[in-house]
C-alpha cells in the first residue's frame, strides 16, 4: 500500500471527503453517489487531468456545496497520505498537498512534508519516490481513443529500446518504397524547386497509435478492436500491468523504484460475471505490487475487496459525498442496494462451479465418462444385482452401469457424474440415475435438476427412484400400510434372498430411525408394534420394515442374489418392475 488516505475538499461533491484506502480498495455505492469522483480527483493530483485527457475546469469541477468564506479565494485541495515503504530512513507517514485556484490549471501551492512535521533526513528519498508515483486512471468507458493512449503509453515506455530498433528495421522499408515513389520526388524537384522524401514520422509514439494488436483463437485470428468489447476491455488489466513492472525495472539507478497506483471505474462493464469475477481475483493478486482503487457495482469485485478489509461505501447526502468503511444493517439497503446480499450467493455459486468444473476434469481422465449410455447408482453392490437382472430379463441391454466402490459418498458422486455429463455438449447418449428412496436421494434428485437448468441442459438425466414403481408384493403392501420406510435396493430382493440373510445373521434392527420416521402414528394407546400388527400382516413385508442389511453385508448379499438369479431363480416382482423401468428408458 503506497496512499493511506486521501483528502479531497471541493472538488465536485467530494465538499469535504476523507477516506483511508488499502492495497485493495473498492468504492462502492449507488448510482450517483460520487465514488468515481475520488479517482478523478486523484488523476488531477497525479496526471493533472480530471476526466480523460480533460485539464482542471475550475468553475465547472469546483464543488457547489462548498464553505464559501468572505474574503478568502475559491480553493480546491488535495491532500494525499503515504506509507513510504519500511526500509526508508524517512519511513514515517508523508503528505503530499496541492491546492488549485481559478486562475490557473496548475497547482497554486505543491508541497511534501512529513505529517509529524519533522524535518527529512539527510539525504532522504522519501520525496523523490512520493513524485515518481504513477497513477494509472482507467475511465468507466474505453473506447478507440483509450486504446490509442494505451499503445502510445507503450511506445513511451518501451522508447529506449525499441526506437533504434524500428529506425534500424525501417531503412530498407523506406529505400524500397522510395524506388516505387521516385517519380514523386523528381517532379518535385522539377517543377517545385524542393526536394521530397518519404520517412518516419519523428514522434514514433504516433505508429504506435495506428498498430493494431491481433488476437486469435483457436478458429481465427482477428484485429483487437474488432473484438467484443469485453476482450478488449480483459486486456487493459494486462497492459497495464506491463506498464507498471517495465516502469519498475528501467527506475534510474541508485534510485528508488517507480510504483505504481491504479484509478479503475467499474472495471466490471461489458464483462459477463465468470470473466468478472476471474478479473477480480486477478486485481487482487496484482495489489501485491500495485495499490488498485476500483469504483464498481460488482459482487464478484466487493466480495475480494471484502475479504482485504477494502470496501469504502460512497454516501451522497444534500449533494455532498462521503466515504464510510462500515454501515448500520439498516442503511445497507439504502446505500449498496442488492449487491451485498448477492454477493455471499456468488460466492457460494463459484466454490460450486468450480466443484463441478474439477468433476467434470476428473471425470473427463476416467474412462467412467464416456459417449456410451450410461446408468449411475449409488453402490457396487446395486451395480452387482442390475447387471444380474437386467442380463436375464434383457440380455440385449447396450447400457453401463456404473458406481463408486467403497463404502459412502456415493450419492454426491452419482450427482457429480450426472451433472458432468449434462454440461458435456459433445456427449449425445442418453444418463440416467438410481438413487434410494430416501432424503438423500429425493434430494440428489432435486440438486440434477436443478444444476442442469443452471447451466441450460434440463432433462438430460432421467433420475429412477427405488420403489417407486412396485409390483403387487410386499413393497406394494408397505406403500398401502402408511407406514413410512427409506427403500434400498435390498427390500426388493425377495422372500428367498431375505430368509437366506436372516440366517447368515446379515440383518439388523431398524431401531430408532423406524419410530423417527413414524412418530406421528404413535399415540398415548398404540406402539409401533400395535401399529404394525394392525396395518401389516405379511411377515415378510413386516421384516422389511423391522430390519434392514448390515452395510458391510450389502456386498455379500447382493453377490447371493446375483447368483440366484444367474442360476435360474425368479427376479422378485417389484425388483422385476425397476428394470423395465431402466430399460424402457434406454431402448
Amino acid at each position: 500500500m503506497y496512499v493511506a488516505r486521501v483528502r479531497v475538499v471541493n472538488f465536485r461533491s467530494l465538499a469535504d471527503a476523507d477516506v483511508n484506502l488499502a492495497s485493495y480498495t473498492a468504492l462502492v455505492g449507488l448510482n450517483d453517489s460520487g465514488k468515481s469522483n475520488l479517482l478523478r480527483a486523484l488523476n488531477l493530483f497525479f496526471n493533472g487531468q480530471t476526466d480523460l485527457g480533460q485539464h482542471l475546469v475550475f468553475e465547472k469541477d469546483f464543488s457547489q456545496q462548498a464553505k464559501i468564506i468572505s474574503k478568502k479565494a475559491k480553493e480546491i485541495q488535495i491532500e494525499v497520505e503515504f506509507s513510504p515503504p519500511s526500509n526508508y530512513a524517512d519511513r514515517d507517514p508523508i503528505i503530499w498537498r496541492k491546492t488549485y485556484r481559478s486562475d490557473a490549471e496548475t497547482p497554486r501551492t505543491d508541497e511534501v512534508y512529513r505529517k509529524d512535521g519533522g524535518e527529512f533526513a539527510k539525504g532522504s528519498r522519501v520525496e523523490y519516490w512520493v513524485r515518481h508515483l504513477a497513477f494509472e486512471y482507467v475511465p468507466a468507458i474505453r473506447g478507440k481513443h483509450f486504446f490509442a493512449i494505451l499503445k502510445r503509453r507503450l511506445y513511451t515506455t518501451l522508447a529506449e529500446t525499441v526506437a533504434p530498433k524500428l529506425t534500424s528495421a525501417s531503412a530498407s522499408f523506406l529505400s524500397d518504397l522510395r524506388k516505387e515513389v521516385k517519380k514523386i520526388e523528381s517532379e518535385s524537384q522539377r517543377l517545385l524547386q524542393l526536394k521530397t522524401e518519404f520517412s518516419l514520422p519523428g514522434d514514433l509514439g504516433e505508429l504506435f497509435e495506428v498498430l493494431d494488436f491481433d488476437a486469435a483463437d483457436s478458429h481465427a485470428k482477428t484485429a483487437l478492436q474488432y473484438r467484443g468489447d469485453g476482450i478488449q476491455g480483459r486486456h487493459i488489466p494486462l497492459i497495464l500491468k506491463f506498464l507498471a513492472d517495465q516502469r519498475k525495472s528501467t527506475s534510474a539507478k541508485g534510485k528508488p523504484s517507480s510504483e505504481t497506483i491504479w484509478g479503475f471505474e467499474e472495471p466490471e462493464n461489458n464483462l459477463e460475471l465468470a470473466k468478472q469475477i476471474e478479473v477480480a481475483e486477478e486485481f487482487n493478486d496484482y495489489s501485491g505490487s500495485i495499490q488498485i482503487l476500483v469504483s464498481t457495482h460488482s459482487p464478484a469485485f466487493y466480495g475480494v475487496a471484502k475479504q482485504a478489509d477494502g470496501i469504502r461505501v460512497a454516501v451522497r447526502n444534500a449533494g455532498r459525498t462521503e466515504f464510510q468503511e462500515t454501515l448500520s444493517p439498516g442503511s445497507i439497503d439504502e446505500h449498496l442496494g442488492l449487491m451485498p446480499f448477492v454477493q455471499p450467493y456468488l460466492e457460494r455459486a463459484v466454490s460450486e462451479r468450480q466443484a463441478l468444473v474439477d468433476e467434470l476434469k476428473a471425470l473427463k481422465a476416467d474412462s467412467l465418462v464416456s459417449n456410451r449410455p450410461a446408468l449411475y447408482v449409488e453402490g457396487s453392490s446395486d451395480r452387482t444385482v442390475l447387471a444380474a437382472v437386467l442380463g436375464k430379463l434383457y440380455p440385449e441391454y447396450q447400457f453401463e452401469i456404473l458406481a463408486k466402490e467403497g463404502l459412502g459418498g456415493g450419492v454426491n458422486w452419482v450427482v457429480g457424474c450426472c451433472i458432468s455429463r449434462a454440461a458435456m455438449t459433445d456427449l449425445s447418449e442418453r444418463t440416467a440415475a438410481l438413487f434410494d428412496d430416501d432424503v438423500a436421494g429425493q434430494d440428489a434428485t432435486k440438486r440434477i435438476a436443478d444444476y442442469s437448468k443452471a447451466i441450460s441442459r434440463p432433462d438430460r438425466t432421467k433420475c429412477f427412484i427405488v420403489a417407486k414403481q412396485s409390483a403387487d408384493d410386499e413393497v406394494r403392501i408397505i406403500k398401502k400400510s402408511g407406514i413410512t420406510l427409506s427403500f434400498n435396493l435390498e427390500e426388493l430382493y425377495g422372500c428367498a434372498a431375505w430368509n437366506h440373510a436372516e440366517k447368515k445373521g446379515w440383518l439388523i434392527a431398524r431401531g430408532n430411525e423406524l419410530i423417527r420416521d413414524n412418530a406421528s402414528l404413535l399415540t398415548f394407546s398404540k406402539n409401533l408394534s400395535d401399529i404394525l400388527d394392525e396395518r401389516v400382516k405379511d411377515g415378510h413385508a413386516k421384516r422389511l420394515i423391522t430390519h434392514k442389511v448390515k452395510n458391510e453385508k450389502k456386498g455379500v448379499f447382493a453377490k447371493h442374489v446375483a447368483d440366484s438369479i444367474q442360476s435360474g431363480a425368479q427376479v422378485p416382482g417389484s425388483l422385476a418392475v425397476l428394470a423395465k423401468e431402466i430399460n424402457d428408458y434406454f431402448r
